[in-house]
């Protein structure tokens, strides 16, 4: 018994000594470098595809605007902007999206993807069921 703690102490201080001195023998050709751009250096949050067969564009958030014109079911858009409007009633979500023009729409007119491709994968998908 006394033999097998002394050997499992060994071998515990032999793996101990070779993986830290790994860590100052590694090459500096296999070291981990940060990507030349930063991920939140993004010009889009992401993108939306609309879901609704149409949507109003408008120039500013909440029921007092103008509408700037119409998106169409299917369309996919750059996210520039995301915000919550609390009325006396509900919350409501907005998106600020570059169309034609940039302008605000219910984030509940679409859904929201991380990347373009996840959002034509969906607007693919949606053609399918159809």
């Amino acid at each position: 018994m006394h033999k097998m703690k002394n050997l499992l102490k060994s071998g515990l201080l032999i793996g101990l000594i070779l993986s830290s001195s790994s860590c100052f023998l590694a090459s500096p050709e296999k070291e981990l470098k940060p990507p030349a751009t930063f991920p939140l250096s993004r010009s889009a949050l992401g993108y939306v595809l609309i879901t609704d067969t149409y949507t109003q564009l408008l120039d500013s958030l909440g029921n007092n605007s103008v509408s700037l014109g119409v998106l169409r079911k299917g369309s996919i858009l750059p996210v520039l902007e995301r915000r919550i409007v609390q009325s006396e009633s509900k919350a409501e979500r907005w998106i600020l999206v570059m169309a034609q023009e940039r302008g605000w729409i219910r984030e509940s007119s679409g859904r929201l993807f991380a990347t373009e491709a996840q959002a034509k994968t969906a607007l693919n998908s949606m053609q399918e069921r159809e």
